[in-house]
């Protein structure tokens, strides 16, 4: 359930870091040793509905949203916010989305299923995954998707076909292993080389797909994605992958002739789980990006894209708590 929207601006003066840490939403507050969340009592809000229970609070959910939207758009004005839906969803979570200006990152037919329902608009959705079946990529097609993550020469096949029977041109990314591994745990490093997703560049596999890609009838790529793990705190991972995809849409342009418009970051921005744990800030991870893609387009002669990055447990986590 998501609570009302409530005032963040000032903190109860009975809260501090050290009482509650980083990890509870910033209207949590303790009176009489009961945790409230928007000035909601939490121990009478379980006795009413039953536990296990997810709460979120929509005023730091927004607060996040907007964070996330201004930190890069401030910096970077070609810019999008994409959230992982991945991390937690349901339809009120879809509408705030919609309402804070965001876009959706969708990974399955009950994903797309949902965002449809809650009115989401589907030239704002970005379908991801790894093992998208014939009938999620039909049902995505003909709902008019905006991008198509591609993570293999099967799946563009897919695509190609699919589209053509529909009669519709398909805008696609291709998602590129950057080789860059996160310092984060092993299990949720998606950007090394062994990694089950996307397009290695190993063997320069990646860029031979390309040509592929270009030469697909019924699609478009229009841009290339990357995503090197989840949870990470340092972001000097992120400065890399950006130099290493730069790199690569300068080397498509130089020797195909094609100019990639869009780059799709991905997500990663690490939350605090402990009291003692200190992540770097959303102002610090859109700094770092935006700055890295400025940089790096200067460096190798590359217009300067439409970057778009997908957070997910960064806007999520600490917004929610389970009772």
């Amino acid at each position: 359930m998501s609570l009302p929207a409530s005032d963040t601006s000032k903190q109860p003066d009975n809260l501090t870091t050290m009482d509650l840490g980083a990890v509870l939403p910033r209207t949590a507050e303790v009176r009489d040793n009961h945790l409230f969340i928007g000035g909601v009592d939490m121990v009478k809000l379980a006795r009413e509905e039953g536990t296990a229970l997810y709460v979120f609070d929509e005023a730091d959910l927004r607060w996040r949203m907007e964070t996330y939207r201004e930190a890069f758009r401030s910096r970077y004005e070609n810019s999008d916010v994409i959230y992982a839906s991945k991390a937690f969803l349901n339809k009120e979570v879809v509408r705030i989305a919609n309402e804070e200006a965001l876009c959706l990152d969708v990974s399955g037919g009950g994903e797309l299923a949902c965002a449809q329902m809650a009115g989401f608009p589907m030239d704002r959705v970005f379908v991801h995954g790894n093992n998208k079946t014939p009938a999620e990529l039909r049902e995505a097609i003909s709902a008019g998707v905006g991008r198509i993550v591609v993570d293999s020469r099967i799946e563009l096949a897919r695509v190609s076909e699919i589209a053509g029977e529909l009669g519709v041109e398909q805008a696609i990314y291709m998602r590129i292993t950057p080789g860059v591994e996160a310092d984060t745990h092993e299990y949720i490093r998606t950007g090394c080389e062994d990694s089950k997703f996307g397009f290695t560049m190993l063997d320069d596999f990646a860029f031979k797909c390309v040509k592929d890609a270009i030469e697909a009838p019924n699609v478009k790529l229009v841009g290339f994605h990357c995503h090197i793990g989840s949870q990470i705190f340092a972001l000097h991972s992120f400065r890399e992958a950006a130099q290493v995809m730069i790199e690569f849409i300068a080397r498509v342009q130089k020797e195909y002739g094609v100019e990639i418009p869009e780059l799709d970051l991905g997500g990663g921005l690490g939350v605090a789980y402990l009291a003692t744990d200190k992540p770097s800030s959303i102002d610090d991870f859109a700094e770092c990006t935006t700055r890295a893609v400025k940089d790096f387009c200067a460096e190798y002669g590359v217009v300067e894209p439409r970057i778009l990055v997908e957070p997910g447990r960064s806007l999520v986590a600490n917004a929610g708590d389970t009772l």
